[in-house]
């Protein structure tokens, strides 16, 4: 029983890898488009919806706009991003191996991103 218990808890915790939540990617398009992929942990209490990803972009001397990705997600190791050949819109593969298409004319709310990489804390 104990045996079982373990290797079920050993099983949630390298499907749900809790904890780490932070910047999964960033960079820039050839026009100046920046962006953000974030990921937060939701923690223990929702452990059927591990994860929240937002995508974070912000074209030069405009404000942060944030972007719905997902809130059930697992943890994401990486992600692919692509820009269309005017930058107006940014599709995206993630850990969940689902392409997601985002037209950054559109953006859901201007937020700033809650984890920036080192080369963006410091813009506004």
């Amino acid at each position: 029983m104990a045996a079982a218990a373990l290797l079920i808890a050993v099983f949630i915790g390298l499907g749900i890898q809790p904890g780490r939540s932070g910047v999964v990617a960033h960079g820039s398009s050839p026009q100046g488009v920046r962006y953000v992929v974030t990921q937060r942990w939701n923690g223990w209490d929702s452990w059927s919806e591990p994860y929240t990803v937002r995508l974070y972009t912000r074209g030069q001397g405009q404000p942060w706009q944030a972007y719905y990705v997902d809130h059930e997600a697992r943890r994401w190791r990486r992600c692919s991003v692509r820009f269309s050949a005017d930058g107006t819109v940014l599709d995206m593969t993630g850990g969940d191996k689902i392409e997601r298409s985002f037209d950054l004319t559109r953006g859901e709310k201007s937020e700033r991103p809650p984890f920036l990489p080192a080369g963006m804390i410091d813009e506004p």
